[in-house]
Order: C-alpha cells, then structure tokens, then sequence
C-alpha cells in the first residue's frame, strides 16, 4: 500500500504499521522512540499543529496503526495512492 500525506511525500510498505516504520524513519528526532512511542506523538502533533484531535483504541500496534492511519485519511491529511 501506498499512502501520500497532504505534504505530498509517499510512504510505501505492506500495512499500515509498515507505513508508520517508513514515516518514523524518514523523520528527525525519533529513532529511538518506540513505535507506541512514535504513535503517541503523531496524535498530540495532530493536535497541536492541525487542530485535530484523533482517538486511537487500546490495543495491539496494528490495530493502533490501522486506526490511525484511516483517521489520517478520514481527516484529509493523508490518502492512498
């Protein structure tokens, strides 16, 4: 799958926690993070830098992975390509 964030930069991997792999490697600052770690501060930057608060479910990573990815999309700040 193939996932395009509203910056225009296109993350590719087999599944949504491949995806987030892919965006936490190509960012600053979050290598040592774990990928709950790294989640957790996707959803406050969200919030912070785009006004939009996003739920995740309790849960395994790629059930967490999954939800947030299709809340990205739900919110116009991703899309599959």
């Amino acid at each position: 799958m193939k996932l395009q964030l509203i910056d225009g930069v296109i993350f590719e991997g087999n599944n949504e926690l491949d995806i987030l792999r892919a965006m936490q490697a190509a960012s600053i600052f979050t290598a040592d993070y774990s990928m709950d770690e790294y989640i957790r501060m996707l959803v406050k930057n969200t919030g912070i830098f785009e006004h939009i608060r996003l739920a995740l479910p309790i849960g395994d990573l790629p059930a967490r992975a999954r939800s947030l990815i299709e809340q990205l999309k739900i919110q116009g700040l991703a899309r599959e390509v």
